[in-house]
């Protein structure tokens, strides 16, 4: 029997540059999660996150930081963890990230990698991350984004109920309209 679950998700992405060196990220987000019965719904906090970017090397091209960051667990309706149970523990996020301006046929953008690793609380297996972005602008005002994340799971401890499976890899393209300078995202 197929049950027909749908979720809806809404994050967004701030940052604020407190100097010239220090950023500050807030990553809030909400979820919406319906199940027909017998099985519950979910209407509230997504995985939400906070995160302070140290600038390390910046030139006119190129930019070179360190973000670290707490994430809060979000709601899940994974079966084997009972409806609407955590389904990740909190965790701290630590990476490098690594930006470049490019031109691409006559239109400003960016190139983007970030790594790093993500420790959850409650003895769950961490992951690491890799992140590519690449941004170009069409017109001064719209940015449109094409991303990858790859992530892999760390070892599970024989008594977890969490598989490490495969890797996960997610792809998309995202636009947005914004006013100001093309800049690598990594600053």
């Amino acid at each position: 029997m197929l049950h027909n679950t749908e979720k809806f998700e809404l994050g967004t992405y701030i940052e604020y540059g407190l100097t010239n060196w220090l950023t500050l990220v807030a990553s809030p987000s909400y979820d919406r999660i319906h199940n027909p019965p017998p099985g519950q719904s979910y209407n509230g906090p997504g995985e939400s996150e906070i995160a302070a970017r140290v600038g390390l090397y910046r030139s006119d091209t190129s930019v070179l930081s360190f973000q670290a960051g707490l994430r809060s667990p979000g709601g899940s309706f994974a079966d084997s963890l009972g409806p609407f149970e955590v389904r990740r523990a909190a965790s701290l996020d630590f990476r490098g990230l690594a930006g470049r301006n490019v031109v691409v046929a006559e239109m400003e953008g960016f190139v983007e990698a970030q790594a790093g690793y993500r420790f959850y609380a409650a003895g769950q297996p961490g992951e690491w991350r890799i992140d590519l972005t690449m941004g170009l602008r069409p017109w001064p005002r719209l940015l449109m984004m094409l991303q990858s994340t790859t992530r892999r799971l760390s070892t599970v401890p024989s008594n977890s109920a969490m598989s490490p499976g495969p890797s996960c890899n997610q792809a998309w393209f995202m636009t947005s309209r914004q006013t100001g300078r093309c800049r690598s995202e990594a600053s």
